[in-house]
């Protein structure tokens, strides 16, 4: 099953996009996990995503890096084929917002590609533990749930423990602002947001992505 329509349909609206070439590879098993700890196994959809988005270089672990194990919907905007990831690994060789995906997924959503579709989009969805059907065994897609990375406190969701970078909320799409404003997240279906930082020049306030307010300007005589 395909992810819900009108969920992506919605996604541009509650969280950031992005866009870029897709690739694919084949991720290692258990034994020989990607830079995330994880291994990959058949019918999950896994996907790598840049050394520039992961923020490797702040995490030599990367076990403890909060953008692993979080969930992204991604979408061939010529065709509208959409599905979820988990992810699991860092790529090295791709651009900012270019991702790296298992053959089987990228498949999927490009059936007609030759191994590099470029301008395909995906959205942060929420935090992964393994056992969502779009990501893991049997069915290996489901409905969307909205969110965004980045870094927040751990807490507790309504379905169990968040991964590092998430908090605990209650409306799914609603965006979550950090209190100081550099960080926001939307609220996924598992009522949980995943923090990630907001764009240069905009703040997040009171659940909406604003310009950030600039200091008083000082004219010279």
């Amino acid at each position: 099953m395909h992810t819900s329509t009108l969920a992506f349909a919605l996604l541009p609206l509650l969280t950031a996009a992005y866009r870029g070439d897709m690739t694919y590879y084949s991720p290692g098993p258990a034994s020989s996990p990607g830079s995330c700890g994880d291994g990959w196994t058949p019918g999950m959809n896994v996907v790598a995503l840049s050394h520039i988005y992961m923020h490797s270089s702040e995490y030599p672990n990367g076990n403890l890096n909060p953008r692993c194990r979080t969930k992204i919907a991604i979408r061939n905007v010529e065709t509208g084929e959409a599905h979820e990831a988990l992810v699991i690994d860092t790529c090295m060789g791709c651009a900012e917002e270019s991702i790296d995906v298992n053959e089987e997924l990228f498949n999927k959503v490009a059936p007609q590609g030759d191994g590099r579709v470029p301008g395909v989009e995906w959205y942060v969805v929420g935090s992964g533990d393994g056992n969502d059907e779009s990501t893991g065994g049997g069915s290996t897609d489901g409905d969307s749930s909205t969110g965004s990375s980045g870094g927040g406190t751990p807490t507790t969701g309504g379905d169990g423990p968040v991964v590092p970078g998430s908090r605990a909320c209650e409306t799914p799409g609603e965006i979550i602002c950090s209190e100081d404003g550099v960080m926001f997240g939307t609220c996924a279906m598992d009522h949980t947001a995943v923090m990630m930082s907001v764009g240069a020049g905009t703040a997040c306030r009171g659940g909406r992505i604003v310009l950030a307010k600039r200091g008083p300007r000082v004219y010279r005589a």
